[in-house]
Parts: structure tokens; C-alpha cells; sequence
């Protein structure tokens, strides 16, 4: 397989998601994440993550490929003042000069590693 062979292979076929929202808890409380924290969640998908993200840090930028869970992430949390979209490669993302933060993480699922 070349170096970008991902780029060829639909998205949904390289999809899986975190339901499970006792882990998605179980792994924000062993976080140090607070709520001056900006955090980077690659591949948001459905926002089962990005939800309680948003509860527990100050800012969210929740980056997405698919065009259809990045527009359904949109419709979803159009009312949320501390979030940023971002559809694009997790790869491709480079954080703007401009913004400052005070402290980053970044939250995935471990197929991003």
C-alpha cells in the first residue's frame, strides 16, 4: 500500500466510533483536561466525545473529514460559543499563529496514533 493509500479508500470503511459514554467519562476523568484547557479532538464523528468536551474544557476544535458528520456536527452544536470546526485531515491542521491558549491537548481514539 503507498504512503497515501488512504486517500483511495472511502471514509465510512475506515469509521469506527465511541458509544460508550461510562468509557468516554471514565477516560475525561483520567484526563487532566479543565477547563482552561483548548483541546483538538481528531475525527469527531457523531460528537459522543465532543459533547462532554465541551462540558469540561474551555474551548473544542473538533476536526472531521467526512462531510456528512462534519455538517451533522454543525447542526448539532450550532448553539455551543466554545467550539471550532475544522474539515480536514488531522494531519493537514495546522494551529493558527493567532490563537492563544493557555494549555492544549488533543483527544482520539487510538487508531490516530
Amino acid at each position: 500500500m503507498s504512503k497515501n493509500s488512504w486517500q483511495t479508500v472511502p471514509v465510512s470503511f475506515t469509521q469506527n466510533y465511541l458509544t460508550s459514554q461510562k468509557t468516554i467519562n471514565r477516560l475525561l476523568r483520567l484526563s487532566n483536561i479543565n477547563s482552561n484547557d483548548t483541546v483538538i479532538e481528531i475525527g469527531a464523528g457523531k460528537g459522543h466525545i465532543t459533547k462532554p468536551l465541551l462540558n469540561k474544557c474551555g474551548r473544542v476544535i473538533a476536526s472531521e473529514i467526512d462531510t456528512r458528520l462534519y455538517e451533522s456536527l454543525i447542526t448539532k452544536f450550532s448553539d455551543k460559543k466554545n467550539i471550532q470546526f475544522v474539515r480536514r485531515f488531522y494531519q493537514s491542521y495546522q494551529i493558527q499563529q493567532s490563537v492563544t491558549v493557555k494549555r492544549m491537548s488533543i483527544f482520539t481514539e487510538s487508531k490516530y496514533k
